[in-house]
């Protein structure tokens, strides 16, 4: 009996078999590659901010036959409105100087916001926590630039905190370096992280906030174009010349968002203070002797507030009811007491903002009775958030009330 094998034979590629190459792993950049990029964007940004100041305030000592100052003390005064644009206070002779001019701080804000958003672009992260991270980063090299330049700017007039002007000018650069992060990354990724009831009610706490802005704008346009002789004498009065009538006019313009949110606490019912002891409110306006400032015309005399200004009191109530419709018409699914209660939400949030931007545009300005300036921060964001927290209630209970079945 025979056994048969079977014989298999196997033939082999000569040919080397092929290997699947291995994807690279993407890596960030190093550590010090990234603090060089935020370091060069911050310097920008700082640096381009103090020209300007400087350009500023070099064109008004020109322009001032008057002044028997230098040019180094020139370039040192540029050098002190770029840090009171940013929250530093002045220690002058018998008080304090720190009434920041908002239209300056604003602009000096956008050049942080750009340099953040230049970082993102450059350094491209993915995650939008560390997009917004990377430009919030900004902040740090640039509050140290900020405290060093108090010592250069010192005067035996006027001397800045430095631990203030790092602590604030790092705080506003960090904000607005992430906000330009923020959008280098884009809205929406940041959109989506938030519940849907929170992004409705900071929507509409937004459009309370803008409806509040509106009617403090109007309010400082009609009390400019009422009391504009006044001021137009006040100006002819000071002799400022075309170039310092220029810069004088630059100058009110650059406290002209002070003035703005002044009127909102007007129209709030907390009024504000320009000097110690003195008020203007709807119940009353007291007024001591005031500086010679064109911008300052547009300020009721002392006694009762006048007739048209009592109008005034009703932008909170219109802010609340634009954001309780808003809330209300972005939601339909809600019923009245839901709608009601999301909508009262935004009164509160509306009301730490106002209270922000009264802390942001007051200060002292001066030695004496000038070392009160500006609105109550407590008092005011208090009465705007129960404005518009009961008035964005009601409105958006009227709203889904009406579209409910009856």
């Amino acid at each position: 009996m025979r056994e048969s094998y079977a014989v298999s034979t196997v033939t082999r590629d000569p040919r080397p078999a092929r290997r699947t190459p291995a994807r690279p792993v993407r890596r960030g950049p190093a550590p010090s590659a990234v603090a060089l990029v935020v370091s060069r964007a911050a310097l920008r940004a700082f640096l381009t901010g103090l020209v300007a100041a400087e350009a500023l305030t070099v064109l008004a000592w020109a322009a001032d036959s008057r002044s028997g100052a230098g040019s180094g003390e020139a370039l040192r005064s540029g050098a002190l409105v770029w840090l009171v644009a940013h929250g530093a206070r002045l220690a002058v002779r018998g008080g304090a100087f720190g009434l920041a001019p908002l239209t300056l701080t604003l602009l000096l804000a956008w050049l942080p916001m750009r340099a953040g958003r230049n970082v993102v672009r450059e350094l491209q992260p993915r995650p939008p926590g560390l997009a917004a991270g990377l430009g919030a980063a900004v902040g740090i090299p640039y509050a140290v630039l900020a405290a060093l330049l108090t010592g250069v700017a010192r005067q035996p007039g006027a001397r800045p905190g430095p631990w203030r002007v790092f602590l604030l000018a790092g705080l506003l650069a960090a904000a607005a370096g992430a906000l330009g992060g923020v959008r280098a990354r884009g809205w929406p990724a940041y959109a989506d992280l938030l519940p849907p009831r929170f992004r409705l009610v900071g929507g509409s706490a937004a459009a309370a906030l803008a409806t509040l802005a509106a009617g403090g704008a109007f309010g400082v346009a009609a009390a400019l174009a009422w009391h504009l002789p006044r001021a137009a004498s006040l100006m002819h009065a000071l002799r400022p010349g075309l170039v310092g009538g220029l810069v004088l006019m630059l100058l009110c313009l650059a406290y002209l968002p002070n003035a703005v949110v002044w009127c909102v606490a007007f129209a709030a019912g907390t009024g504000f203070a320009v000097g110690t002891g003195s008020a203007v409110s709807p119940t009353g306006v007291a007024l001591g002797p005031l500086p010679a400032f064109p911008l300052l015309a547009i300020l009721p005399g002392s006694g009762a507030a006048p007739g048209p200004a009592l109008l005034l009191l009703a932008v909170p109530v219109a802010a609340g009811v634009v954001a309780g419709v808003r809330l209300a018409r972005r939601a339909p699914e809600l019923g009245i007491a839901k709608a009601a209660g999301w909508a009262a939400l935004a009164g509160p949030v509306a009301g730490v903002a106002v209270a922000f931007a009264c802390w942001a545009a007051g200060g002292p300005a001066g030695p004496g009775r000038l070392a009160t300036t500006g609105p109550s921060p407590l008092l005011t964001g208090l009465a705007v958030a129960e404005w518009v927290a009961f008035a964005a209630a009601g409105a958006a209970a009227l709203v889904a009330w009406r579209r409910s079945p009856r």
